[in-house]
């Protein structure tokens, strides 16, 4: 169908001076297209339904090396671990909801729950796959365990991503702001902010290196209805803006 469409629109192009040589080109394109086609046909993928906890539907979003897989199923949803063919509930801290975000090679996993405290919805926690109507918080769960990461003082947290040296990286309630955090030995340590406005973590490799994206000023930019963000490589505890395109 696609094929017959650039065809069709390439014919009436034609008729003006340069037709043959656009005819020509939409022939290549569509040639190409074809090709495409073909080699993926040929491409062969196995694909396995995790399934759900207590109804509704499910959604992964992290996977290690050994096919843990983690994410959030059900409604209320609830943050799962998928290994060895079978989906496993990890709980929540307390409230209705919670979601798992990164799973490291050891199989623990990183993510965010809720507590029974109410609260006036949060956006932090929504995009977290929570309510936002619960107080949230970082968790690592290891060995069947759901721990509280806390937060600095605020009052939500959530988790990201965690690496194979089990430091944990997300963001958290600040008095004014929300900033990146990596919990690591035990602690959690903030991550500040490249200038001085919001931040969070979203990954980190091996290395201890987090990638984050932080507001690089508080004018709103109309567009997207808040102020504008870059994405920044945290080292060491230096900042580099990886700019935009």
């Amino acid at each position: 169908m696609k094929s017959r469409t650039l065809i069709s629109l390439f014919s009436q192009v034609a008729r003006n001076t340069q037709a043959k040589e656009w005819l020509r080109i939409c022939t290549v394109v569509v040639t190409s297209l074809g090709l495409s086609q073909t080699l993926s046909a040929q491409t062969k993928y196995e694909v396995t339904d995790l399934g759900v906890l207590q109804g509704g539907g499910s959604v992964a979003h992290g996977i290690n090396d050994h096919t843990g897989v983690v994410g959030f199923a059900g409604f209320p949803v609830h943050a799962f671990l998928w290994r060895s063919g079978k989906i496993v509930d990890l709980g929540t801290l307390g409230g209705p909801w919670s979601t798992g975000w990164s799973i490291n090679n050891s199989g623990e996993v990183a993510g965010a729950a809720e507590l029974p405290q109410t609260q006036d919805i949060r956006r932090l926690c929504q995009d977290a796959d929570l309510s936002g109507a619960h107080v949230c918080r970082a968790f690592l769960w290891r060995d069947g365990v759901l721990k509280d990461l806390g937060t600095f003082g605020g009052m939500n947290s959530v988790a990201f991503c965690i690496n194979d040296r089990h430091e944990v990286v997300g963001v958290a309630d600040m008095p004014d702001s929300v900033n990146a955090f990596i919990w690591e030995g035990g602690s959690l340590k903030d991550l500040g902010t490249p200038r001085g406005i919001d931040s969070a973590g979203h990954a980190i490799n091996n290395r201890g290196q987090v990638a984050i994206d932080a507001h690089i000023s508080r004018v709103v930019n109309p567009k997207p209805g808040e102020p504008d963000y870059h994405a920044f490589l945290w080292d060491r505890g230096i900042f580099t803006d990886l700019g935009t395109l």
